[in-house]
């Protein structure tokens, strides 16, 4: 396994552990290194690099990036003769994330690309480009009636995210500190089977954990909004009030419910789709199955394509075949950890959701719930 780690530009050899976490629902990427150096050591071969907050750091496995951005913080522990070095950090998005947006006041109808495009610009972050994994057919406008100006001491990331959620955009990093677009569904099909079953000689799940919750879940969600009455003068109140939609999760019992405010004045289709976006984002968080495997890649045979070689990554889907955890299904990775140690080698820790996750449905059926779970059998 090719593993490069540089700081600074500099080569770092001696690792003790490393975790690079990226995720679907987390926009940046993000590490922890741990490193020591001995009072003798005098190349950075040896490790005797000091580092410090803001060096530029790029991780790449394979010669695959995954995270381009710079280092947060140092901790420096030490005990006779050996000093031990953390290293936290996050990718070129962290920016984007921790700064304030200048004022922006955008008159008329604009894509939420085009939004993305002009918030990272204003902000002075040209460097981070935009991919767009959207089918071109889907419905990114955000009409002119909506509020687009940002508040006093907003954070880019905040300014985004309420659009985002309107037009149910998921935005993560890539390993090169880049932004993509994206929704649930899954970007690749990885054509390996995750498994853990008694007799079978291709078990690689080392370590699982499943989590069936309801918590924080509700049977019906409803968003209500109003229209933007500045729009037209002559309109009546009373016909733009009460604009709501509904999500229907039949998993859960009925009495549950949540009702909330759009973000944005939105119409009775826009709000039937917050609310189903909502119902997705809370039943992925709710039925999750954690899982630690050998390596940080997958090889298989591709048909067309002959032997290939993936990366872990979120927004994959990949078969599960656990007998404890009763899941036989295609499933959708969440977030990975690829991690190092001294003790357990290379492994990968990936959160893996069911695979409808992320996509806009108005109503879930209890029975539709179990078979994503333990009865999907289609690619």
């Amino acid at each position: 396994m090719s593993i490069e780690i540089r700081i600074a530009g500099n080569l770092i050899l001696n690792v003790k552990s490393l975790v690079v976490h990226s995720s679907m629902t987390t926009l940046s990427n993000s590490f922890t290194l741990m490193t020591s150096l001995t009072q003798n050591a005098t190349t950075a071969a040896e490790g005797s690099l000091v580092f410090q907050p803001g060096d530029t750091v790029e991780i790449k496995i394979e010669s695959i990036p995954v995270l381009t951005g710079f280092v947060d913080a140092v901790r420096v522990t030490y005990t006779k003769g050996v000093h031990n070095i953390e290293v936290v950090g996050r990718d070129k998005i962290a920016d984007f994330i921790d700064s304030s947006v200048p004022q922006i006041n955008i008159e008329g109808a604009i894509e939420f690309e085009t939004l993305l495009r002009t918030t990272l610009d204003t902000m002075g972050l040209q460097e981070i480009a935009i991919t767009n994994l959207i089918p071109a057919t889907s419905d990114l406008l955000i009409r002119a009636d909506k509020n687009i100006a940002s508040e006093v001491g907003q954070t880019g990331a905040d300014f985004i995210d309420q659009f985002a959620r309107l037009k149910q955009v998921l935005l993560k990093g890539d390993g090169s500190g880049n932004i993509q677009m994206t929704r649930g569904g899954g970007d690749q099909y990885i054509r390996v089977t995750l498994a853990n079953v008694p007799g079978f000689d291709h078990n690689n799940i080392i370590k699982g954990q499943f989590v069936l919750s309801h918590t924080n879940r509700y049977n019906s969600y409803t968003v209500r909004s109003q229209e933007d009455f500045s729009a037209d003068f002559d309109l009546d109140v009373s016909e733009g009030v009460g604009n709501s939609g509904t999500a229907v999760d039949n998993a859960i019992r009925v009495g549950r419910s949540l009702v909330f405010e759009a973000e944005e004045n939105s119409t009775t289709q826009e709000c039937k789709n917050r609310s189903a976006w909502e119902s997705d984002l809370r039943r992925a968080k709710g039925t999750q199955f954690i899982v630690t495997i050998l390596g940080h890649t997958a090889t298989y045979t591709d048909p067309g394509f002959g032997e290939t070689t993936v990366l872990w990554s979120p927004n994959s889907l990949v078969r599960v075949a656990d007998v404890f955890a009763n899941i036989q299904a295609l499933m959708l990775i969440e977030s990975v950890r690829y991690q190092i140690s001294e003790d357990e080698g290379t492994t990968t820790e990936m959160t893996l959701v069911p695979r409808d996750s992320y996509t806009v449905s108005a109503q879930r059926d209890a029975a539709d719930a179990r078979v994503s779970l333990i009865g999907d059998d289609d690619e």
